[in-house]
């Protein structure tokens, strides 16, 4: 498996945008891509990869240590998705084909063939093969979440791990009907120390008191096992996929940057491909300082992204992955630089750099200061959704004040 077309969902339909090559030599492993003519001919093309593919009638090669162009990568799978294909083929499987092996539901509105002509299909067992037509119930989910972790091969395993994972990210997801609308479900394990679905429902609960742009969100038991649900922001009313990418893409960074990554990067970024970049910087520098009220310090590349709007620009996407870190010690820092101080979580430090968002210092503070009123209250909102005192212990920690 060395040559794939690469599809994109454009105009209510999927169209051919070009030709992936991957070269698999393990770690000198590398790709090509070429856009075709016809979609270069297009009005309403989009770059796949801001950054890296440029709209050009040319072959593009991943720099050197790459192995797949951002933009494509942000369409496969993460930890828990990779963790899944690997015990589904029980071998090793190149990067192409974990990306290759995804389900309809991936992030964005990518996909590949093995051709132009035949729209979309997913690698399997015995080669290319159709989409499985429906999604899978919550309940076919929970257990087959629950047997992947034990190594059980079951009936609802199998469909599981035949409808293929969606989105990345390290913890246990399916995307599901709910509502009427598609959402992704994140499950509860036998072995969490915290109820994590709902200690994550909470915390979005109070981004969205702060004001933060957050998405549709819901919490259920079922089976006795907690699932937060947070809309789909990728799909719209009718479920089709809306182009999405990270912004380690956007930024034209790299895995092996992590040193170099930081909240200016994506600053820039939005200064040059926002539609409205005062209003994405105000968003990013108010979900910067809930991160540290909450002390959520997973807030890495991958764990931001943007939306397309139109005429090749991009908006901050919805905010997503956000949950309280559990810590023993009083030394706190986030994944990303974001001042004079480095990552270092305080809000000091925020208001160090508050330029690089576009705010004046006065009304950064307002800002800093209108989240933490909200953020000192955190323990009624989470008992209030259910939250309980073991858990609010555990997390006492992490809710200090840090000036």
């Amino acid at each position: 498996m060395n040559e794939v077309y690469v599809y994109i969902y454009l105009s209510d339909k999927w169209i051919p945008c070009g030709l992936l090559k991957f070269y698999d030599q393990g770690r000198f492993s590398y790709s090509e891509f070429r856009y075709g003519k016809k979609y270069l001919e297009r009005e309403n093309r989009i770059s796949i990869d801001p950054a890296h593919l440029n709209l050009i009638d040319d072959t593009i090669q991943t720099e050197e240590g790459i192995e797949i162009f951002n933009g494509i990568r942000d369409a496969g799978p993460d930890k828990w998705g990779r963790y899944l294909l690997d015990k589904k083929f029980s071998r090793a499987v190149s990067e192409l084909e974990y990306i290759l092996s995804i389900g309809p539901d991936r992030a964005g509105a990518l996909a590949f063939g093995p051709n132009p002509d035949n729209g979309p299909q997913k690698f399997g067992l015995n080669g290319w093969e159709p989409y499985v037509g429906r999604r899978l119930t919550l309940e076919v989910c929970v257990d087959g979440v629950e047997d992947a972790i034990k190594n059980e091969n079951t009936q609802k395993l199998k469909e599981y791990l035949d409808y293929g994972p969606s989105l990345g990210g390290a913890r246990p997801k399916a995307t599901v009907d709910w509502k009427k609308r598609a959402y992704l479900a994140k499950f509860s394990l036998s072995l969490d120390e915290k109820n994590e679905p709902l200690v994550e429902y909470a915390t979005m609960k109070l981004a969205k008191k702060c004001g933060l742009n957050v998405p549709t969100i819901d919490f259920v038991k079922v089976l006795n096992r907690s699932v937060y649900l947070i809309e789909r922001f990728d799909r719209d009313k009718q479920g089709n996929p809306i182009p999405f990418i990270s912004s380690l893409s956007i930024t034209g960074l790299v895995e092996n940057d992590y040193n170099d990554w930081s909240y200016f990067s994506i600053c820039n970024a939005i200064k040059k491909f926002s539609p409205n970049p005062s209003k994405d910087l105000k968003e990013l520098f108010s979900r910067l300082v809930f991160n540290i009220s909450v002390y959520n310090n997973d807030d890495h590349m991958r764990n931001h992204g943007f939306i397309y709007a139109e005429n090749g620009k991009w908006t901050l996407s919805p905010l997503y992955d956000v949950v309280p870190g559990i810590i023993s010690t009083n030394t706190y820092s986030l994944a990303m630089t974001f001042g004079y101080e480095g990552k270092k979580a305080s809000i000091s430090n925020a208001l160090s750099r508050c330029g690089e968002f576009g705010l004046q210092k006065n009304d950064a503070q307002k800002i800093c200061e209108s989240v933490q009123e909200v953020v000192l209250k955190w323990k009624k909102y989470f008992l209030g959704v259910g939250v309980d005192q073991k858990d609010i212990k555990r997390l006492e920690n992490s809710f200090k004040y840090k000036s």
